[in-house]
C-alpha cells in the first residue's frame, strides 16, 4: 500500500505518464516473499503510471527455497509478463549457505528451484554466486562454480562477500586479497570454458550472444547513466543532479 502511495505521489510530481521506462526491476531484499497479488498490484500500477518502452523486460529476484516450494508463485510471476528472474544461490556448499542465511535441501533443492523457473517459462534466468568467505579455499570456490553450471542458468553474476556491517564482520580479516583475486580468475576461466562471457570489468557472465546478462534497468543505469527512480524502503534514486535514498 505504501509503495503504491509513493508511486502515486511521484506520478503527480513528475507527470510520469509522459515518462518512458527503459527498465523495471523488482528487487530487494526478497520481493518474491510478498504475496503474489501484491506483486501484481505493483506491476499493474507501474503500467498505469508510466509508458513502457517497447520490448522492455521486467526483472525480479527470488530465493531457491521460494522457487522450489512455491512453483505456482513463480509461474504467476511469469504470467505477469515478468521475463527475467534472478535467484540468489550464493553458494552450492551447504555449510556456507547456512552461514549466509540461504536454506535449501541440498543440491537437489537447487535443481527443483531451477526446474520450477524453467517450467514457468522464464528464458532469462540469472543465478548469483558469492566468493571470498572466511575459510573458503580457491578449490572450494572452483567446485562451487562448476557445480552451479548444472543449474543451466543463462547468466551467472558473481559477488564478493562483504562482511562490513554484518554479524560476521569479525571474519573479514580472515580473507586475503590474494585469495580473492585468485577466485575471480578461477571463476572467469570456468565460465569462459562453459561458454559464458562478460563485458570487460563486469561481474555478470552471459551465454546468450549479444546479451550482456544484466537487467534492462541495470544495463541502462550503468552503461548509459540513465536516471532512475527508486520506490520503497532504502531504494536509491538518481537524476542528472542528485543521488538520493
Amino acid at each position: 500500500d505504501l509503495v503504491l502511495q509513493e508511486m502515486a505521489r511521484y506520478r503527480m510530481l513528475l507527470d510520469t505518464g509522459r515518462k518512458t521506462l527503459t527498465g523495471f526491476d523488482i528487487g530487494g531484499g526478497t520481493p518474491a516473499l510478498a504475496k503474489t497479488e501484491n506483486i501484481r498490484r505493483v506491476v499493474e500500477a507501474a503500467r498505469d503510471a508510466f509508458r513502457f518502452q517497447s520490448g522492455m523486460i521486467i526483472s525480479i529476484e527470488t530465493t531457491p527455497l521460494i522457487a522450489a516450494r512455491q512453483p505456482e508463485k513463480i509461474a504467476a510471476l511469469r504470467q505477469m509478463e515478468i521475463e527475467r528472474i534472478s535467484m540468489g544461490v550464493q553458494t552450492t556448499q551447504l555449510s556456507l549457505a547456512s552461514r549466509v542465511g540461504r536454506e535449501y535441501k541440498g543440491f537437489a533443492g537447487l535443481r527443483r528451484a531451477a526446474r520450477a523457473i524453467r517450467d514457468a517459462g522464464f528464458e532469462r534466468f540469472n543465478i548469483d554466486l558469492m566468493y571470498g568467505f572466511a575459510g573458503q579455499t580457491v578449490e572450494d570456490w572452483r567446485a562451487c562454480v562448476e557445480k552451479s553450471l548444472e543449474l543451466d542458468a543463462d547468466y551467472v553474476t558473481l559477488y564478493q562477500m562483504r562482511y562490513k556491517g554484518t554479524r560476521l564482520q569479525e571474519q573479514a580479516n580472515e580473507v586475503s586479497k590474494e585469495v580473492v583475486a585468485d577466485m575471480v580468475l578461477v571463476a572467469s576461466q570456468c565460465l569462459h570454458e562453459a561458454g559464458y562471457s562478460a563485458s570487460p570489468g563486469k561481474n555478470t557472465y552471459s551465454r546468450i550472444p549479444g546479451d550482456v546478462g544484466t537487467s534492462d534497468y541495470l544495463t541502462h543505469r550503468v552503461i548509459k547513466g540513465t536516471p532512475y527512480l527508486g520506490l520503497g524502503l532504502g531504494a536509491q534514486s538518481f537524476t542528472n543532479h542528485t543521488l538520493a535514498y
